[in-house]
């Protein structure tokens, strides 16, 4: 049951209002992320996924701020 918890402790934190993507955070893949951990032990991620609007063109938002 912990496990679960610990899986799951991303979806629980909320970023404070009004960040600005490029100056307060930045998103990226999970290839560039794992390039970090594993060169400069870099460990501190909020995961948030993107959601494909445009099939075509391969388009997608991230829900930055939690509903």
């Amino acid at each position: 049951m912990q496990d679960t918890k610990k899986a799951n402790e991303w979806q629980n934190i909320q970023l404070k209002p009004n960040l600005k993507e490029g100056e307060d955070y930045m998103i990226v893949d999970d290839e560039l992320f794992n390039f970090w951990f594993i060169n400069y032990r870099v460990d501190r991620d909020i995961t948030r996924y993107g959601i494909i609007v445009n099939e075509e063109t391969e388009e997608c938002i991230v829900e930055i701020y939690l509903k």
